[in-house]
């Protein structure tokens, strides 16, 4: 059994101007950000693990980087770690956002309350998000040999991954608990007869963010049953 340390990116440009994000368009931290990755790298110098993945996402790669430099150790791409593929919306221009997030959350309930195969207009359904989740996630664990590793990421294929693999927390945690930028959820992994299945021993710790940095900037709604 290993332990993976999944941590969402610090906070980038899209946080702020709330657009969709999962391949054209990337773009960096802001200087809030970057105080709150140059903290996490501080907290996670503390902390056992030996091993360091990321999304290839700029906002994650650059918080990984912080991390890497800190503690000497490579960052290994997983490139399935991408965050949800919402397809079309991505293109979306900044007068139309409200009602874009508002077919956002419309498709991720339906996919929680029994059309997981509903997908984004252009983009992937429940099922091939998961799928790639479970790809990226068996490769750290596999990489890792079972060694404590980070795992930097995105909230929207976290929550969704997750909730199919842990076993102790059922899927309305998620709908209680914001996951900040910078949180960090501790998971104990195991890969049985090809299966992931997890345990959730803490959630969402921000607790090393100090001043501005511990200030969140949530544009987006509550994501609520």
């Amino acid at each position: 059994m290993g332990i993976v340390y999944f941590i969402r990116h610090a906070e980038s440009i899209v946080n702020v101007s709330r657009e969709f994000s999962y391949k054209l368009v990337d773009k960096s931290l802001t200087e809030k950000g970057i105080k709150q990755a140059s903290q996490l790298a501080d907290y996670l110098d503390k902390v056992d693990f030996s091993f360091l993945f990321s999304s290839p996402m700029k906002r994650a790669l650059e918080t990984s980087e912080f991390i890497s430099k800190k503690r000497k150790i490579p960052v290994r791409i997983v490139e399935e770690i991408r965050e949800v593929n919402v397809g079309d919306l991505e293109k979306t221009p900044p007068s139309k956002l409200d009602d874009a997030w508002k077919l956002y959350f419309d498709i991720a309930h339906s996919w929680y309350s029994g059309t997981p195969e509903r997908r984004y207009p252009g983009g992937e359904n429940m099922y091939e998000l998961v799928d790639r989740f479970n790809t990226a996630v068996k490769q750290v664990v596999k990489e890792s040999s079972d060694e404590p590793a980070v795992l930097l990421g995105h909230g929207g294929i976290f929550i969704t991954g997750l909730a199919e693999i842990l076993t102790n927390v059922d899927r309305s945690f998620f709908y209680k608990n914001r996951w900040y930028n910078c949180g960090i959820a501790t998971v104990k992994i195991i890969i049985e007869n090809g299966k992931l299945i997890g345990q959730l021993i803490d959630f969402g710790n921000i607790s090393f963010l100090k001043g501005i940095t511990s200030e969140q900037h949530y544009s987006v709604p509550k994501f609520e049953k």
